[in-house]
């Protein structure tokens, strides 16, 4: 929807905003007489093109629009409909010109008959465009009728005082746009398929609206009517230019919403998706509103600057009184018209529409009466609200026992408070810059904060009012986007699970190359921008978070995973962060500056988010120590191996030499290693220790420039899966000194590949490895190489923790990962809808 508000905004802004240029331009070229007789044809043109012609252009889409394209049968069918009817709207003009003007009756007839035959032929031309899909042609088709417009009438008035040669220009421009519309419309229709609705279904559909058509048109210019009638034409002008400022930009925007809506809302409700074109609607009246009440504010606290900057003094005193009722009329007829009739529409029930155009008929008509000694510009401006109200109260009621749209209450009133500051800001502008600057400053002014007022009530909205596909978004946000870490495996792992056993839309967002995140075919991805050279990635984090969970609620998703412990800062759908370890609080191994921004990120992450995942049961109990207030949010699931437990075939030879596999931090102690290996040496030992990881900390480097390096320590860098499951196989045990660890997946891996484990005697090792693992104690070299030699010279004690291992790496799986995950995920919506805390579990 907003896109294709995005793709018809230009032109519908430059036709309607070609039509206050116009207007513009007629207030200062032609007397208000004139002016007036000008409005006039085009007020009568409108009432005969949209009560002879509008249902055809409606039925056009409602029945024209399907996936397979538009049939040319059924277009040409509706094109001599159109030509029957334009005949008779013309012949309706003259009766009208002579009521409402008969001291200039035959030229008012012949200008208004102009307008309404070109009128008639390029909005069906357009309709018809818009129906076969061509957006981006509509669009421009409708810009250049704008332009045609803009310049005839222009032309027309440098010509001439009078109306007559404007109005003629301006319709000969139309009709050429026109017949090229409809040459382009035609050309996109399909010859090969069926004319399936007949002619009658649609002469049924249309009987209703050529009479709702009429009290529309009743609704919206019997204020006008009424003025000329009692009046003259200079007093029509004088309205109609405040009129015109009042209502253009309403206008602009609903058809912007409206022109690709109506068309996206007919084909799904034609393909039998009724409870999303529900939907749909409920979301066009939260974005109609969203920019509808802070453009109010704008318009109210800047209409005295308009008036001024842009129109001659006799058109000014009706500004003050004339915009804010019309503003209020214009809101109406717009929520009315692109939201509330389209239930009728779907419905196939337009007579329904009837009790609330005679509601608005009949109001507006007590309010002219009631008020007919006042003055004449403030009686028609409230008779034009009064029943523009009462019409959509009439409507939004009846259109309930249809379909039950329910209003988005949430989205209308952050528009409200919107509008409300927009105007409190305009005020201020106004009183205190109205003397200093120029009007045309103020109203820029003034309009650039209506502008961020409704962008910023548009994006509320779309995020309060965004489908709901219960998707869910999976994030990571990486570090080192370009290479494997101990995050990225554990996302390689736990991602492609989630999105096969899902059962719903799964979006992947991260800065990570995708080739590192293998397996996700049931999944989108969404390739996040990288980090901006300068910008510290401690700020580039929550950022880039907050910019994915905004995009994961656009697109349905209900729940928001980080594989890491830093969400986005203000999450607007359900967010899950994920702690591995927190050695990022331990100022002994980490810069203060880590520390700092460990204790607040992750604190308010936990904050704002729904649930915390922790690894491990050790990681959950230090969660529970230094992150008190939020224990109860903490939920275990714990890691897998991405290698499998059956993939048992023999290494090409014994094992030989040992294995360390880690990306080097203080916590992996790759210094102690290196102290055993060294000390190992001196006695005449020499083990082998092959390194698969990376140091971009230095750590091994710092070491190895203070102590001479052991011969047993080969540095192999970062392996790909398939040389390092090879690696793993090889080696008589993986070795793992660490002082701290979340979860350690290479000890799963290794087992799982039959491979035994060396591992220091910590709580988290223990809880991962199981059976299967020697343990040493920590920090004490000499038993790290004398556990290394114990199972290098021990093929039996080796052959038994590697049963052993196996056993244990079958009770972890990735899949059994993924269900407590999405388990969790529904508990936190099972919990939201019934009003639940979802409590951490084991």
């Amino acid at each position: 929807m907003l896109r294709s508000f995005l793709i018809y905004l230009p032109s519908v802004a430059l036709a309607r905003g070609g039509a206050f240029l116009v207007t513009f331009a007629a207030t200062h070229a032609l007397a208000p007489a004139a002016f007036g007789y000008f409005a006039l044809v085009m007020l009568i043109g409108e009432f005969a093109d949209q009560s002879a012609a509008n249902w055809i252009r409606v039925a056009l889409a409602r029945f024209g629009a399907g996936e397979a394209g538009v049939s040319r049968g059924f277009a040409l069918a509706m094109a001599r409909v159109l030509a029957a009817c334009a005949v008779v709207a013309v012949a309706g003009t003259a009766a009208i010109a002579g009521w409402l003007a008969p001291e200039r009756a035959g030229t008012v007839a012949l200008a208004a008959g102009a307008y309404v035959g070109a009128t008639t032929l390029t909005r069906f031309g357009l309709t018809l465009v818009q129906t076969t899909g061509a957006a981006g042609r509509a669009s421009l088709l409708e810009t250049l009728r704008a332009l045609a417009v803009l310049v005839g009438s222009l032309a027309g008035f440098r010509l001439s005082g009078e109306f007559l040669l404007p109005s003629l220009l301006a319709s000969l421009g139309t009709a050429v746009v026109g017949l090229a519309a409809l040459a382009v419309g035609l050309a996109a229709t399909d010859p090969r398929l069926p004319r399936k609705v007949p002619l009658r279904r649609v002469a049924a559909y249309a009987a209703p609206l050529v009479a709702l058509t009429v009290l529309s048109q009743v609704i919206a210019g019997l204020d006008k009517a009424m003025l000329k009638s009692l009046g003259d034409a200079a007093s029509l002008g004088v309205y109609v230019a405040a009129f015109t400022v009042g209502r253009a930009g309403f206008d602009i925007l609903g058809t912007a919403f409206n022109q690709g809506a109506f068309v996206r809302l007919a084909a799904l409700w034609n393909a039998g998706r009724h409870r999303e074109a529900e939907g749909e609607l409920r979301r066009q009246v939260a974005l109609l509103a969203a920019v509808f009440l802070p453009a109010v504010g704008t318009l109210l606290s800047a209409r005295d600057a308009v008036a001024l900057a842009l129109f001659p003094d006799a058109y000014r005193d009706a500004f003050h009184d004339v915009i804010p009722w019309v503003a209020l009329g214009a809101v109406a007829l717009n929520l009315k018209y692109f939201a509330f009739d389209a239930v009728f529409h779907m419905h196939e029930r337009n007579l329904r529409q009837l009790p609330a155009l005679v509601a608005g008929a009949a109001t507006s008509a007590a309010i002219g009466w009631a008020f007919a000694g006042a003055d004449p510009a403030w009686t028609a401006a409230r008779m034009f609200a009064g029943g523009a109200l009462a019409a959509l109260a009439v409507t939004v009621l009846l259109s309930r026992r249809l379909a039950p749209v329910a209003l988005p209450g949430r989205a209308i009133v952050v528009a409200a408070v919107l509008g409300l500051a927009v105007e409190a800001v305009g005020m201020v502008l106004r009183n205190h810059l109205f003397d200093d600057l120029p009007a045309l400053a103020v109203v820029a002014l003034i309009g650039a904060v209506g502008v961020l007022a409704c962008a910023a009530s548009l994006a509320v909205a779309l995020l309060l009012e965004a489908p709901d596909r219960r998707g869910v978004a999976l994030a990571l946000v990486s570090t080192d986007p370009d290479r494997i870490t101990g995050i990225t495996s554990y996302a390689a792992g736990l991602f492609p699970a989630i999105a096969a056993a899902a059962g719903r839309p799964v979006t992947v967002y991260t800065n990570v190359d995708p080739a590192l995140l293998p397996g996700l075919d049931a999944a989108r991805i969404v390739r996040l921008p990288g980090k901006p050279r300068g910008l510290p990635f401690k700020l580039y984090e929550p950022l880039v978070h907050q910019g994915a969970v905004i995009a994961a609620r656009l697109a349905g998703a209900r729940t928001y995973l980080s594989a890491t412990p830093v969400g986005a800062p203000l999450p607007v759908i359900d967010q899950i962060v994920t702690i591995h370890d927190f050695y990022d609080f331990d100022r002994s191994q980490r810069p203060l500056r880590s520390v700092v921004y460990a204790l607040l990120a992750w604190r308010w992450s936990a904050l704002v988010s729904r649930a915390v995942v922790c690894v491990s049961d050790a990681t959950r109990e230090e969660a529970r120590a230094l992150m008190p207030a939020f224990a109860g949010r903490c939920t275990v699931v714990k890691e897998a191996s991405k290698f499998r437990d059956d993939d048992r075939d023999p290494p090409a030879g014994p094992p030989a030499d040992f294995l360390m596999v880690a990306n080097i931090q203080p916590n992996k102690n790759a210094e102690g290693l290196l102290d055993a290996l060294a000390r190992a040496e001196r006695r005449g030992e020499r083990p082998v220790v092959r390194w698969i990881g990376s140091d971009r900390g230095g750590a091994i480097a710092r070491w190895a420039a203070a102590n001479p390096m052991p011969a047993g320590f080969v540095a192999l860098g970062a392996l790909p899966d398939a040389e390092l499951r090879s690696a793993i196989r090889a080696a008589v045990a993986l070795v793992v000194p660490s002082r701290k660890e979340g979860f350690c997946l290479p000890v799963l891996e290794a087992q799982a590949l039959g491979t035994p484990v060396i591992a220091a005697d910590i709580p988290i090792l223990r809880e991962v490895a199981g059976a299967g693992a020697l343990f040493v104690p920590l920090d004490d070299p000499d038993a790290l190489t004398a556990a290394m030699a114990h199972l290098a010279g021990d093929p039996a004690l080796r052959d038994r923790l590697a049963r052993a291992g196996r056993a244990n790496a079958r009770g972890y799986s990735w899949s059994r990962a993924a269900a407590e995950t999405l388990a969790l995920v529904d508990g936190l919506d099972h919990g939201r809808r019934h009003g639940l805390v979802v409590a951490g579990r084991a």
